[in-house]
């Protein structure tokens, strides 16, 4: 049976982690080429150890999404003929994890940015030699561009909470834009804070999130703040006219891809790391900039999508999907030659 012949000569690979959101849909891209098998972890460092050694015993290729504890078993146990890679974000800078991992066992880790390839490798200790950077990956094919009504008009932050993403600078945006046009509404995409435990049993973020509220409340904004909840990624920007990244810190922020991607403009707040990522043209240093830029493009056709045409084609040949998968590819071939 030449079919199974050639199914079953595939190298086995083995995706291990807690919270798989932003590895799964690559999965089915690297069909063709591997055997892949699921270790779903519950927790940062929880997990189901009897699965874990079942499938640890299965694998050529062991491919850890986070720097947790994950990727500190895995690490401690694998053997001599399997290779393993670590996939790392922002999040486990936060965390110890990357303390306990035995780096003489991991052969490669990923990391989405230079930035912070250069925060990883000096906290952790990390051999430079072992660190490469694959950019995150947009997924442009399920985006429509479809838009309803005066979109223009409307302003999104996705995913607000914690209180690093700064929602109440984007509050403030609004209220400047909305003394220009009363038009003007901001989209909040994403769980609310009183949703997340953790978040609202924080003296600390329940003070900054009872403060936005307060902003609402004394700039009459109730009827311009919509809070949306989660949304299907592929009708998020449908009425959306300008994606917002106003946070204090990222490492990506997947969202103005995304939105630039669906002929949404995106405008950046200057987070460290920001230019390795995103073009000048839409990082500004302050949210008084940000107004202004929506104000000059949100009744200039031309203007609006100049920049958007030209955002939307950096972003596409910079972070489509099949890029990533084919530099994925690439970088697992070459691991295994080593």
């Amino acid at each position: 049976n030449y079919e199974k012949f050639l199914q079953v000569s595939k190298k086995r690979l083995l995706i291990a982690g807690y919270d798989l959101k932003f590895i799964k849909p690559v999965l089915k891209y690297l069909d063709d080429d591997y055997n892949i098998q699921i270790d779903e972890w519950e927790g940062h460092d929880s997990h189901d150890e009897q699965k874990s050694n079942e499938l640890l015993n299965w694998a050529d290729f062991i491919f850890c999404e986070w720097l947790l504890g994950n990727s500190v078993w895995y690490s401690q146990r694998r053997m001599k003929h399997q290779k393993l890679i670590i996939r790392a974000h922002k999040f486990e800078l936060t965390r110890d994890f990357g303390n306990q991992v035995n780096y003489k066992h991991v052969n490669k880790i990923i990391v989405v940015s230079y930035y912070y390839l250069e925060l990883f490798v000096n906290k952790f200790k990390i051999p430079r030699q072992k660190m490469i950077v694959l950019n995150n990956y947009v997924e442009s094919n399920i985006y429509s561009g479809t838009k309803k009504g005066d979109f223009k008009h409307n302003l999104a932050i996705v995913g607000y909470i914690p209180k690093w993403k700064g929602l109440l600078k984007g509050l403030k945006i609004l209220k400047m834009l909305i003394e220009h046009d009363d038009k003007f509404k901001l989209h909040l995409i994403g769980k609310h804070y009183n949703e997340v435990d953790w978040i609202w049993n924080n003296p600390e973020e329940r003070s900054y999130f009872q403060e936005c509220e307060n902003f609402i409340k004394e700039n009459h904004l109730e009827d311009s703040v919509i809070v949306q909840g989660w949304m299907k990624r592929s009708n998020m920007f449908n009425n959306i006219g300008y994606v917002l990244s106003v946070s204090d810190i990222e490492s990506f922020h997947l969202a103005p891809a995304e939105g630039l991607v669906d002929f949404t403009l995106a405008f950046l707040l200057d987070w460290d790391g920001v230019e390795y990522v995103y073009p000048h043209e839409i990082i500004f240093d302050n949210i008084n900039n940000i107004k202004d830029m929506i104000l000059s493009t949100y009744n200039d056709d031309f203007k609006y999508y100049q920049l958007l045409g030209a955002m939307r084609h950096y972003i596409i040949t910079e972070f489509d999907i099949e890029k990533f998968v084919f530099q994925l590819k690439q970088t697992l071939k070459k691991i295994a030659l080593s």
